[in-house]
């Protein structure tokens, strides 16, 4: 309300000359004084003191309430923000043992690989081809020696299924 009455003496002060006509303008001081327009907006900055004086007793009222909440708040944000870090340190420690075992499983790739390339040395060899050759000789040999064998096993076989067929 004072700047407000500070601002309109100096736009009378403005209108007329610095010192001239003192009583013209302590006259129209006056009128505007008891002016409506003066009447107005005194009432005016009376109803947005009065609102402002509710809005600051509503914000007093709440002010506990608010900082119960913003301590709440800041203990969660604590606690979360723990969490957060044995989350991390968690999520590092998995990513850790997984370029561990995939080293493991590269490691393991190459053997396999090695060894492939061993059996398809071996299997190449003139030696392997010989072996084999040898191996299902003697097999068939044997077989053929024990032909008459497995012919009477079989026979007998059969004949135990006919006489006993459960």
């Amino acid at each position: 309300m004072a700047e407000y009455l500070r601002n309109a003496i100096i736009e009378i002060c403005k209108i007329s000359g610095n010192k001239i006509d003192l009583e013209t303008k302590q006259a129209r001081i006056y009128d505007y004084i008891l002016s409506r327009e003066f009447s107005r907006k005194l009432v005016s900055i009376d109803r947005d003191n009065s609102e402002m004086i509710a809005i600051q007793d509503k914000e007093d009222k709440e002010l506990p309430n608010q900082q119960k909440e913003r301590d709440f708040y800041l203990s969660d944000n604590e606690f979360l923000k723990n969490k957060n870090c044995e989350l991390n340190d968690e999520c590092n420690s998995l990513l850790a043992k997984i370029e561990s075992q995939n080293k493991l499983l590269e490691i393991t790739k190459n053997e396999i690989d090695k060894k492939r390339e061993l059996l398809d040395t071996i299997t190449d060899s003139e030696e392997y081809v010989t072996l084999k050759n040898k191996v299902e000789k003697h097999i068939n040999d044997f077989l053929n020696q024990r032909r008459e064998f497995f012919k009477l096993t079989i026979v007998t076989i059969l004949d135990i299924i006919k006489k006993d067929p459960k």
